[in-house]
């Protein structure tokens, strides 16, 4: 601010023995009293200024600030330098203009979210596209610092609504030669369906996502379900032609049929993954369904399980020590520099401890854990993620700043409906929060 800005014309600016001592404040020492104007009840408002923000003179003017003497002794500082300075929505929207650069233009500051402040904005590559962005988009503070701006089709993951995808979608297909019919039920780029005609016969053709439609320009894609059969029919015979197709299948065969069971255990116990003292008996086909399978006694869980071969050769374990079979849910904090949340992390582990660890090791965030809830089976764990993934807005986070679980990740304020979805599908907090 500007010291016309903070003078009050009732008491102009006036000294006192405090204002007068030549006590100088901050890291060093430049923040410097200049007087004092105006009271709020019995105290007084002392008028600083800071020559590091004096030099900013576009974000700060002249570096003026006002401050209570009981603030500054605490210490506490008013201007920029503070580790948590308070901005006006002009002073947000200036920075947030100097992290875009020049291929965006920030249009106005909308506010806070997460403690995360977001703005309006648009790309000067983008911005005459007024039928897929209308009125701009938002961006927030976080991804500018890291250089992460574009949310518009330029971005190689664009953060689009339904709408804008389908409008998006149709520009793709008029491009490829195709109709485009309509986009299934909306589960985000990566799971939703689009429906085109088929290439073929006019049909309707399925393609499981959005993000694969817009990537694959694969040809088998845009044939219906009928067509796309006899295509993989004929394409089978021809395989099936082709001796060396033929000789390279039978030799695969040859090399799991031939070895004797010592050596298929040798290939099992040589993965790492089965403790010492873990067994494996074959058995016969009809007791196994139309392949031969293993008897696996597991010796950490003290209990017998059943798989087959291939399962076995890639190290998973079939009984109750497997990776696969989850029973705690967790809820973690996700926080940012300023050391406040800017997200939730929820999610489901064999071990909760070790996985908060894995997902410090991935992110530049850091990830705290906050509860732990413990589910009476593998389903209904796996089920409450399911549902926070379909009720909650998910992937607040980019993968690029979370690449393991960024797509469990929800806004700060979903942390009750979090929390009521575990304890619905059975989840009992163990850690009494």
């Amino acid at each position: 601010m500007n010291l016309e800005d903070v003078i009050d014309n009732k008491y102009g600016l006036q000294q006192d023995e405090y204002s007068t001592s030549g006590v100088t404040f901050g890291e060093q020492g430049q923040i410097k009293l200049i007087g004092w104007s105006g009271r709020h009840k019995s105290k007084k408002w002392y008028i600083v200024k800071c020559e590091s923000c004096a030099r900013d003179s576009e974000l700060y003017g002249e570096g003026i600030f006002r401050i209570f003497r009981s603030n500054l002794e605490k210490p506490a500082i008013p201007c920029g330098c503070s580790k948590r300075p308070k901005l006006t929505p002009d002073q947000y929207t200036i920075i947030a203009q100097r992290h875009a650069g020049e291929k965006m233009k920030i249009l106005s500051y909308l506010g806070t979210r997460a403690n995360n402040a977001y703005f309006k904005a648009e790309c000067s590559m983008c911005k005459d596209d007024k039928e897929l962005f209308p009125q701009g988009w938002e961006v927030y503070m976080s991804n500018l610092r890291q250089g992460r701006s574009l949310s518009c089709k330029c971005s190689v993951s664009p953060k689009l609504s339904a709408v804008q995808w389908e409008i998006l979608c149709k520009r793709i297909a008029s491009d490829r030669g195709l109709t485009f019919r309509r986009l299934g039920e909306w589960l985000g780029n990566n799971k939703t369906k689009v429906y085109i005609n088929c290439i073929l016969c006019e049909a309707e053709a399925s393609i499981t996502s959005i993000d694969r439609f817009k990537n694959s320009p694969d040809l088998c894609l845009y044939k219906c379900a009928s067509c796309l059969s006899e295509h993989r029919t004929t394409q089978m015979v021809n395989q099936r032609n082709d001796p060396a197709f033929v000789a390279n299948l039978v030799e695969s065969s040859r090399l799991i049929t031939t070895k004797s069971e010592e050596e298929l255990i040798a290939i099992f116990i040589s993965t790492g993954s089965y403790s010492e003292g873990t067994s494996f008996v074959k058995k016969d086909k009809d007791v196994c369904g139309s392949r031969a399978c293993w008897e696996v006694y597991c010796p950490d869980c003290n209990s017998y399980a059943s798989a087959h071969y291939g399962t076995l050769q890639k190290g998973c374990r079939p009984c109750a020590c497997s990776n696969q079979r989850q029973q705690e849910a967790y809820i973690n904090w996700v926080v940012g520099d300023s050391n406040n949340a800017v997200a939730i992390k929820f999610g489901i582990a064999v071990d909760t401890e070790r996985r908060v660890k894995q997902q410090n090791y991935r992110s530049v965030y850091e990830v705290r854990n906050y509860l732990v809830y413990t589910f009476p089976d593998v389903e209904s764990c796996k089920k409450a993620e399911r549902e926070c993934k379909k009720q909650l807005e998910c992937g607040v986070l980019s993968k690029q700043d979370m690449p393991d679980g960024w797509t469990e990740t929800t806004w700060t304020y979903n942390l009750a409906r979090v929390k009521q979805i575990f304890e619905n599908n059975g989840g009992v907090n163990e850690t009494n929060m």
